[in-house]
């Protein structure tokens, strides 16, 4: 049987694995839940889908055993079993043996493994990896299939490979940078350029890169057959374990979200774990619409229908606890008392106040304005709020709450008056908290998150170099010490990765260089690509050159996605309308020409979300804190393959030394 033989076969094993589940999903009948969970968090309705089931891969033992006589079976997206096919899920125990060298008993009887290729939805290729048997051994062996019949349709050609450039030499994290970079001066090597991921440290290495080397689809999909030792091992810890996971971009952390919180409250895991650590119901929480948007897919896809998780914005779940359609845009904080987490205490005092009044029957709303003007006054009828002369001079201050409903900055603290005046059921019952883009939270936003994760258990990812905000706490000792998450020995359970899946070698050497020197260590599965190109424009002519660049990276990613990144979003959008391009009417950041799509984003809500071609446009305009270009470093890296930044003004000082 040769390859294409085995694809076929491969193939026509998944149909029959993929009937039997569709026959058992129709026969499903959901119980109703509170009303409230018919949505995404977005606005939108949510309605539930049946995915297809799918295979990830395959596992040879080295002999049969009574559990499994066969000797081989699959890793997929649920458990079934017949006499053609046997399938455990990736949830599963047993999971471990193709993820990982140890973790299951049957781990020291892997023959080897089989992991599968996608292209529109079915097997395009294979990549075996050999273990206990001799490399180069036949692992599979084909057997006929009577029904149902394979499909008919062409073998998808193989994925394009990604070059893999040979291994160079590497300086040392510690060697002298020099001077800043001139920008008319060549750009030297840097000492940042990420290294390139040694094939022997990833798992199906060949077939992960083909993958990467892949255009980008329009939301995250599920990574089960590439899914490495580590990432597999982040997402199956415990439900009652708490787990902060930070690393640079790129480096798979939304992957992990979204696989841990549907490996959390999957039935095999569930079926497995200790009473105290099983969980029902996860809250991940992330940092826009457009996030929710960009993960809801492959949750769906990993949960087969079940309605077990339930994705948010930072930014809804804020509107709904305030009363507010929509979070206004606009600075985060004016003041860094509009983070702090004592608004917290101040707010439940405006509210204690307000409970004194004689009863009376008003809307939640009405409750929310007086604990508001309350605050403002610094109390009524003698009781006060506050009697910290700083913070007196702070209420003072507030605007009046019509004003305050539209200024962003002041968002949290309506939440919080909404949160003491009547407490939500829209969060109850939630057994585990995955706040994703996690260094961006405010200590007012975790103060609030805490109070209605009442069983306080976590998982928060990020990397406190993409801070974009001064009120967000400095470090994770400060979010664990926030959460009661610190140790015996005051430590907060922080897990470093820094094995870099996204953007390529070029692309992560360039926005590194925004980072302090000892920070700069990457190693980059994706080490070769193009060079990131840096245009230094009249002003005038920034933003139509800007979606000149743009439209070039979409003829360089035919089947890929394409974004401009920038603060000026709406001057953008002028020169798109005046050059034919026209609004998508159901997405808020979508622009459509003919048969061609192009996204155009503000830095802060192209958090978590990735293309295949990224335009930045004025860098300098981006603002900084705390010294730091936080906002500019997370649009920099939204790149898979390409980087484009055009600017007017001087570059920040670390980037210059890139025009063409």
């Amino acid at each position: 049987m040769n390859r294409d033989e085995e694809i076929v076969n491969e193939r026509a094993r998944e149909e029959i694995y993929r009937r039997a589940l569709d026959k058992k999903n129709r026969a499903r009948i959901e119980i109703a839940g509170a009303a409230s969970f018919n949505w995404t968090g977005t606005g939108r309705a949510h309605v539930a889908v049946m995915p297809r089931g799918e295979v990830a891969g395959r596992v040879k033992l080295t002999q049969a055993q009574a559990s499994i006589p066969s000797g081989e079976y699959y890793i997929g997206t649920a458990h079934y079993e017949d006499d053609a096919i046997t399938v455990f899920s990736w949830a599963a125990p047993i999971a471990a043996t193709f993820y990982r060298e140890s973790g299951h008993a049957l781990c020291d009887s892997v023959a080897g493994i089989r992991a599968f290729d996608r292209r529109s939805d079915m097997i395009a290729d294979f990549q075996d990896s050999w273990r206990l048997a001799e490399p180069g051994t036949r692992l599979f062996a084909g057997r006929a299939l009577s029904a149902p019949r394979a499909p008919s349709r062409p073998l998808p050609a193989p994925p394009r490979p990604l070059p893999i450039p040979a291994a160079t030499s590497q300086r040392s994290d510690s060697e002298e940078t020099g001077s800043p970079i001139d920008e008319a001066a060549p750009t030297p090597p840097q000492p940042s350029e990420p290294r390139p991921a040694s094939s022997r440290t990833l798992r199906s290495g060949d077939l992960l890169r083909r993958r990467l080397a892949a255009p980008r689809s329009e939301r995250l999909g599920s990574v089960l057959s590439t899914l490495q030792a580590e990432q597999y091992s982040l997402v199956t810890r415990r439900g009652d374990e708490d787990l902060i996971i930070d690393g640079h971009p790129g480096t798979g952390k939304t992957i992990i979200a979204v696989h841990r919180a549907s490996y959390l409250v999957s039935e095999d895991y569930n079926a497995h774990a200790d009473e105290d650590a099983t969980v029902h119901k996860v809250l991940v929480v992330g940092p826009t619409d457009e996030y929710v948007e960009h993960v809801s897919g492959a949750i769906d896809h990993l949960n087969q229908g079940h309605d077990h998780v339930r994705t948010i914005s930072l930014r809804r779940l804020l509107a709904m606890l305030s009363g507010l359609q929509e979070v206004p845009e606009g600075k985060a904080i004016t003041t860094l008392e509009d983070g702090d987490g004592y608004l917290w205490t101040l707010a439940h005092s405006a509210v204690s106040i307000l409970k004194r009044r004689p009863a009376q029957i008003d809307r939640r709303s009405t409750r929310v304005r007086h604990a508001y003007e309350i605050l403002r006054a610094n109390g009524e009828h003698g009781r006060v709020v506050t009697r910290d002369e700083t913070w007196a001079r702070y209420l003072r201050n507030l605007p009046t709450f019509e004003i305050a409903r539209t200024m962003r900055n002041h968002v949290p603290l309506l939440a919080a008056l909404g949160w003491h005046v009547e407490k939500t059921r829209d969060f109850a019952g939630f057994d585990h908290f995955i706040v994703d883009e996690a260094q961006d939270v405010m200590e007012i936003e975790w103060t609030l998150l805490d109070a209605i994760n009442t069983t306080e258990r976590w998982t928060l990812l990020g990397d406190m170099n993409q801070r974009r905000s001064d009120a967000a706490l400095g470090s994770w000792k400060l979010v664990g010490n926030a959460l009661g998450l610190l140790d015996g020995a005051d430590q907060a359970p922080v897990t470093r990765i820094r094995l870099g899946y996204r953007s390529t070698g070029p692309i992560m050497a360039f926005a590194n260089r925004l980072l302090p020197k000892e920070q700069r260590t990457l190693e980059s599965i994706q080490a070769g690509g193009p060079e990131v190109g840096v245009l230094r424009v009249r002003e005038a002519a920034v933003h139509e050159q800007a979606l000149g660049e743009a439209v070039s990276l979409l003829g360089n990613n035919p089947e890929g996605t394409v974004a401009i990144i920038g603060v000026e979003g709406a001057v953008t959008e002028t020169v798109m309308r005046r050059k034919g391009w026209k609004k998508h009417p159901q997405h808020a950041y979508r622009w459509r020409r003919e048969n061609r799509s192009l996204d155009v984003l503000h830095p802060d809500h192209a958090r978590g979300l990735e293309w295949d071609g990224v335009v930045v446009v004025e860098p300098a305009r981006f603002p900084v804190n705390f010294l730091r270009h936080g906002l500019l470093y997370t649009s920099l890296t939204r790149a898979n393959r390409e980087l484009r930044v055009v600017h007017a003004q001087p570059l920040p000082e670390p980037l210059r030394g890139r025009e063409r």
